[in-house]
Parts: structure tokens; sequence; C-alpha cells
């Protein structure tokens, strides 16, 4: 029977380390003497969904590519397909991630199409249309949801602070491209930016008991 020299105190079984003090034990396992049983890890349903969304995406790829090879082969239109499998295998990766804090959830998701959306720009062609409209319309989407959510679920202001500070932040650096003359059509942007610059001001000044402690806490200040 294994024995702890810390707790002096013998434990039965099998054990890696003292399930007292979790430290090392001395002396050989005895697992018929196990008292406790043994109990297989329970099976995620994310991981289950994950993997079978993962099977889905590559059985999808790979039917693509074939009757891309035996259809037209000379344009390899499969590459889009496959890149887009890739962008809601990333969507649906994030979702199940997150799907315990909602708030959460819609941040990262905005996030990530922002940047799967200016990708997807640069790989056809940059005409700016990621920085001009999806980026600004997500953002705007991602926080009007946020406070509909906030308001529904009686969220307190410590609840949705960081979520939608962080998003807030994200739609304010959208003017960036704009005033860079990265983007043609800037009134998307620009406008996304002072309703961003309102509701940061807003939050500052109506619920600054919360906002600040939070900001301090998650970017260390």
């Amino acid at each position: 029977m294994q024995f702890c020299p810390n707790c002096k105190v013998h434990v039965a079984g099998d054990k890696r380390c003292c399930p007292l003090c979790k430290g090392q034990l001395e002396g050989e396992g005895a697992p018929e003497t196990e008292v406790f049983p043994q109990l297989s890890a329970p099976r995620k349903p994310e991981r289950v969904a994950m993997a079978v969304i993962t099977v889905v995406c590559i059985a999808v790829g790979v039917a693509c590519a074939i009757i891309n090879m035996l259809v037209s082969p000379q344009v390899w239109w499969c590459l889009f397909v496959v890149a887009g499998l890739v962008c809601a295998w990333l969507v649906t990766k994030v979702g199940l991630c997150y799907r315990k804090d909602v708030l959460q959830s819609i941040g990262w998701e905005i996030a990530l199409i922002s940047v799967l959306s200016i990708l997807w720009d640069v790989g056809t062609g940059w005409r700016g249309w990621s920085l001009s409209f999806v980026f600004p319309c997500a953002c705007l989407a991602g926080l009007t949801l946020m406070m509909i959510l906030a308001f529904f679920m009686h969220l307190p202001p410590r609840a949705f602070a960081g979520p939608f500070g962080g998003l807030v932040l994200l739609g304010i650096l959208g003017a960036v491209p704009a005033v860079m003359g990265l983007i043609t059509e800037k009134r998307p942007a620009l406008a996304c930016s002072g309703i961003c610059l309102v509701l940061l001001a807003g939050g500052l000044i109506l619920f600054r008991h919360t906002f600040w402690p939070e900001a301090r806490r998650r970017f260390h200040v």
C-alpha cells in the first residue's frame, strides 16, 4: 500500500499523488484495494459536435475538389468552397468555445468575422468592402445584440462591461482606415466610430464605477 510521508497516512489503490496534499507517494500501488469505482471520462457534447462538423467540412471539401477536377479543371472554384468551409468551421469553433458566455461569444465572433472578411477582401483583390461595410456593420450589430441581451436578461453593468467595452474600442478603430485613405467609402466606418465614441463616453460617465475597475483589471493598469 502507498504511503504519504507528508500526511503520514496510507493510501489505498494506485494513486499518482496524495489525494490530500498532492505530494509524492512512497511504496507500490495496490489496485485491488481501491475503494472508489473507476469512472470513465464524460464525453463533452461540444467535442462530439465539432468532430461531426469537421468530418462534414472535410467531406464537402473533398467532394467539391473531385467535382471541380472532373467538370471544370480550368477554374479552381473549389478553393473558394474550401476557404468558406474553413471560415464556417472557425466561426462554429469560437461559438462552441464561448457558448457559456453569450456576450463574450458575440465579441469574439465579431472580431473573427471582421478578420475573415479582410482576408477574403485581400484574397479576392482588395476593394475595401471589408473595412467599408462588413466591419462597421458587424460591430454595430454586435453592440446592438449585446444591449438587447443585457436588457432582457437583466444583467448588471459589470457583467457586460468587458465584452461591450472591447467591442466599442474595436468599432472606434474602424475610423483608422478611413482617415488613412485605405477605403473609398468612408461613411459607414466613420458613422460606426462616432456611435462607438458616444457609447464609450456614455458608459464611462453613467457607469464609471463599473467600467473603470473593469478596464484596470483587463488591461492591468
